[in-house]
């Protein structure tokens, strides 16, 4: 393969390309923000691929979101062949490389769990705990609290402590919790770290190289999870800005940063030529910088910033729409302007001032197949029938009171737990894997549609079907592009197109085809308009739970 086009890293700033060519067993590079994190990370993977000959599923490149994982992928794609799936195995958010390794490399058995188990939505496990609660009459208390107890006590529990804080039966919901979701096959987010970090340690698998990105953000389990692929062979690369922490409530800290590189005794290196910002930007950021060297910028000095103190939410959505209408008749369209806020009552307010004044605007505001009843209802049809042990999700199916058929909770339980009653969905789903397995090809939407007789449960005659059936008809669309795309069978498909939705999000944008939402557009601004962009200050480092790009 020719690589004179493909040493990228030759093209970098001095401080970049040491990064790039550092070949120390473990380094942490301080990166400044808009320092060229991203580039440095794809170069040091092109370096390693295409210089050093290192195979890619030897190397373990951990990201914050789905969408840094799949930039670095196209990247390589530029520079070669096709990848198969066997080199992108390794390439993901913490917890879809663990749900891969489990999946595909280590002995999930062991554990308690069964291969194909199936991922948990983030708040399917504080539901299941509260149902146990109620069957078992435990004593938890301040139950309104639940999950984040959940979370925040477990540590103590693994730890041995006898008792939880507060002295009740949480430390006894434990156990029957993870008993709960081995006999129903599912993992949770945490479990997918938890049981995977076990199990690398008692098989001793360790990757060549493990790449990790936006490390100031990871939390314990993280950490332990890297901790546990770095073996004595293995070489580690990460990357992160200990002044950009933005996780702090789930665990991560400025000092996570740091704590890494004493644990792997790690070379420090720094990036800090800032590429984004111009001078006077970067000028205020210094004063509030608390760790690493000052930004060095290279772009012209800027406009003054200017610093407006608000004391009405109101008056604020006025001053904003003023300062949006001034622009606009200086010439600046719309669509580039953007407005960021904490939460989101400040955007209620906005759109209403918006509307008022005729301003066009676009509220970034992800949905999700939740939010329609249809498909959510459609999306659990789909997990019980990859999944026939999940009787929470089977519970939820049949007991659906606009969807289901009506049956009593004992009915339902009898079916689910002794296989008694009749129940025509309930069959069809129990029979999903026999029947997609018969299939010559993919079937189209509207043979899944009838199979699970989706038509005569959203009532043909009802005033909503017709929406229904659309919305049904496009998500089972979907599914059936992403199991062609993947060259997986109906029954292979559907369970990675579920776990994949568990973990990175359904964006029901995406699947509907409607990527954005305008409103208020003046008679006399053209149609190529876009809209004011309104969007909440959330990053879109989270996995979804924990991962904002979509399947």
């Amino acid at each position: 393969m020719e690589t004179r086009e493909n040493k990228d890293w030759e093209k970098l700033n001095e401080y970049q390309k040491e990064a790039v060519l550092d070949d120390s067993p473990a380094c942490v590079v301080n990166a400044n923000v808009g320092s060229g994190k991203t580039t440095v990370l794809i170069a040091k993977v092109l370096y390693l691929y295409l210089e050093k000959k290192v195979p890619l599923e030897d190397m373990l490149v951990l990201t914050f979101t789905n969408k840094a994982a799949q930039e670095i992928l196209s990247r390589l794609l530029l520079r070669g062949p096709e990848l198969s799936p066997k080199q992108r195995a390794g390439f993901g958010t913490f917890h879809s490389v663990g749900l891969r390794l489990l999946k595909e490399k280590l002995p999930v058995e062991k554990a308690g769990w069964d291969r194909d188990f199936s991922v948990m939505e983030p708040e399917e496990e504080t539901e299941l705990a509260q149902r146990i609660i109620k069957e078992e009459k435990l004593n938890i208390k301040y139950k309104n609290r639940l999950k984040k107890r959940l979370e925040q006590e477990y540590k103590a529990y693994l730890e041995g402590r006898e008792a939880s804080r507060y002295g009740d039966d949480l430390f006894r919901l434990y156990p029957l919790l993870k008993q709960e979701k081995q006999r129903e096959n599912k993992m949770s987010f945490s479990d997918l770290l938890l049981v995977s970090t076990e199990l690398i340690k008692e098989e001793g698998f360790h990757p060549a190289w493990v790449i990790a990105d936006e490390i100031q953000d990871s939390d314990n389990l993280q950490l332990e999870f890297l901790e546990a692929l770095v073996g004595e062979e293995t070489r580690l690369f990460a990357v992160g800005d200990p002044n950009q922490v933005i996780y702090s409530w789930r665990g991560s800290s400025d000092s996570t940063f740091f704590a890494l590189k004493r644990r792997f005794s790690a070379k420090e290196l720094s990036l800090p030529v800032n590429y984004r910002s111009n001078a006077r930007i970067l000028e205020a950021a210094n004063h509030f910088r608390q760790f690493g060297t000052r930004i060095q910028g290279c772009r012209e000095e800027g406009k003054l910033i200017k610093v407006k103190r608000q004391y009405d939410p109101f008056t604020e959505a006025e001053y904003l729409a003023e300062q949006i209408e001034s622009l606009h008749k200086t010439g600046e369209s719309y669509e580039d302007t953007a407005i960021l806020y904490r939460l989101q009552r400040q955007g209620e307010l906005l759109e209403k001032v918006f509307e008022k004044r005729g301003i066009p605007y676009q509220i970034s505001v992800k949905q999700t197949v939740k939010d329609i009843p249809a498909l959510d209802w459609v999306v659990k049809i789909l997990r019980f029938s990859v999944n026939p042990r999940d009787r929470q999700t089977g519970e939820e199916v049949l007991l659906n009171p606009g969807f289901g058929e009506k049956l009593t909770k004992k009915k339902v339980r009898d079916l689910l737990e002794e296989g008694k009653g009749k129940s025509f969905l309930y069959e069809q789903m129990k029979s999903f894997q026999a029947w997609s397995s018969s299939q010559t090809k993919i079937p189209k939407w509207r043979e899944i549609f009838d199979y699970f007789g989706l038509g005569e449960a959203f009532g043909p005659t009802s005033a909503g079907y017709k929406e229904r059936e659309e919305q049904a008809g496009k998500l089972l669309e979907w599914l059936r592009v992403y199991c062609e795309k993947k060259e997986l069978s109906l029954w292979e498909g559907t369970r990675a197109f579920l776990n994949d939705g568990a973990l990175y999000g359904m964006d029901l944008g995406e699947i509907m085809g409607e990527r954005r939402i305008f409103k208020g557009r003046p008679a006399d601004d053209p149609p190529r308009l876009k809209g004011t962009g309104v969007s909440p200050g959330i990053s879109d480092r989270c996995e979804s739970g924990a991962d904002s790009s979509s399947l």
